[in-house]
């Protein structure tokens, strides 16, 4: 890539007046994927280029992380989503503006965001660019950036063995998703790109990585990682899929690889590459409209099954709502259950209170009885005349006291809190009915219902 270069603008008056303004440049990294396309995003981050890493999440297939732009991979989900619903098939072409205006919209936001946040040359990479470089470069247009393109190419057979461990999908699908991304990014590129393989940047790091900074790097001005540092950047260990590489069957995707396999650098003839592109899309369109057709189908698929889902969403709204009902009334149950059992604890120590009162009286008209006795033997050998006066006397006494206690000990045995003790006793001394009506004599007890009182 050349020196920043200086933008001139037209003056009112018709002339030409040099402006400080420099040319907005951005590294755009394209490939198929599992193609070496995070390697050379590593690469360029160490050569000074400003690489995003928010989505620099390592795993077993990317032990280094993927060097991903999360805005923009979310984005680019989106828009596939809409354009591209079936994995492998290009993007449709007769899209309406208004049916990707909210991603396009904030496609342009970030990238310009991006750009002013860099005060030098800037780069991002995801496969998923490579299948939708015509709205990348239309946004490219509207924000003033100037994109360079680096192509990361790989063996064939080795990209889509790696696909298949990294996305579980089948040989066939996998070898069409490699073409169509290696076939799409050269066509919408105008193969105006850099091509980096990657068995040869195993094979001798720092002579491509040097290749590589003339191109992006600024003129005269000398690479920042010496050779050894390019050695330990590159690590061939990571390279295990070409073990396991099977030669590929789909047609067309031999014949991109046949013609990937003389592109290198920007050292190629571009006529003839752009040449075998043309003829390879003729022979493609001849398939997309069968493509289409099943692309078709599959979204009037889905969208047939979008009813029946929404009937099964209302269906559990609605067992929800009862459910929660059911759960509230079984809640509201409980909650009166155990009142009711406070209640019955309640009532049952009134009655054991009554209990321990009446029998505390017991024992009062028992003393009574035998003071009784004693006076009527004191009486007896009185005189029988004043026996009889004072016989009387005290008896009308002792009559009085015990009509008062037998009036008291009335009171106490048709109290509420004895009736409801003899009920309790009752229901567990003889378990079964009277156990099951047992809250319903109580309810009638409390309201004052005298059948209940007539029962005992």
């Amino acid at each position: 890539m050349s020196e920043q270069t200086s933008v001139a603008s037209p003056e009112p008056n018709g002339k030409q007046k040099a402006e400080d303004k420099t040319t907005k440049r951005v590294v755009v990294i394209l490939g198929s994927g599992r193609s070496g396309t995070s390697l050379c995003a590593k690469i360029l981050s160490r050569l000074g280029i400003a690489m995003e890493t928010t989505l620099h999440r390592p795993n077993e297939m990317n032990p280094e992380g993927y060097f991903e732009d999360a805005q923009l991979v979310e984005i680019n989900k989106r828009l596939l989503a809409k354009l591209a619903p079936v994995s492998g098939v290009a993007p449709r072409s007769d899209v309406a503006d208004a049916e990707i205006g909210s991603e396009m919209r904030e496609l342009r936001a970030h990238l310009k965001e991006r750009t002013l946040a860099s005060h030098n040359v800037w780069g991002f990479k995801d496969p998923r660019v490579s299948m939708l470089l015509p709205l990348y470069r239309r946004a490219f247009q509207a924000e003033g950036i100037v994109p360079n393109y680096i192509f990361c190419a790989r063996s064939a057979g080795a990209v889509v063995e790696s696909l298949m461990q990294a996305s579980g999908k089948s040989r066939e699908l996998c070898e069409q998703m490699y073409f169509s991304r290696t076939f799409l990014a050269l066509r919408d590129s105008a193969a105006n790109c850099y091509v980096l393989h990657y068995e040869k940047l195993l094979e001798s790091p720092s002579t491509q990585i040097g290749a590589l900074w003339t191109y992006v790097g600024e003129k005269h001005k000398p690479s920042p990682i010496d050779d050894k540092q390019c050695e330990n950047l590159v690590e061939k260990k990571y390279n295990r899929s070409s073990l396991m590489a099977q030669k590929i069957t789909n047609p067309l995707a031999c014949r991109m690889e046949a013609l990937i396999e003389n592109m290198e650098g920007t050292q190629f003839n571009r006529d003839s590459v752009l040449e075998e592109l043309r003829e390879i899309g003729l022979i493609n369109s001849g398939y997309q409209a069968w493509i289409d057709i099943t692309a078709k189908s599959i979204n009037d698929l889905k969208s047939s099954l979008v009813k029946p889902n929404e009937a099964v969403e209302k269906k559990e709204k609605e067992w929800a709502s009862k459910l929660s009902q059911q759960t509230a009334c079984a809640t509201a149950l409980g909650d009166e259950l155990s009142r009711l059992q406070a209640e019955v604890s309640r009532l049952e120590k009134e009655r054991n209170a009554a209990i321990t009162r009446a029998r505390s009286r017991e024992g009062e008209i028992e003393v009574m009885r035998c003071k009784n006795e004693e006076t009527e033997a004191k009486l007896a050998r009185r005189s029988h005349s004043e026996t009889k006066i004072v016989m009387n006397e005290e008896l009308r006494k002792t009559r009085a006291k015990l009509d008062a206690a037998n009036a008291e000990l009335e009171r106490l045995l048709g109290s509420v809190r004895h009736r409801a003790g003899t009920l309790l006793v009752d229901a567990i001394r003889h378990p079964g009915l009277k156990t099951l009506i047992l809250p319903w004599r109580l309810l009638r007890l409390r309201s004052g219902d005298p059948s209940d009182k007539a029962r005992n």
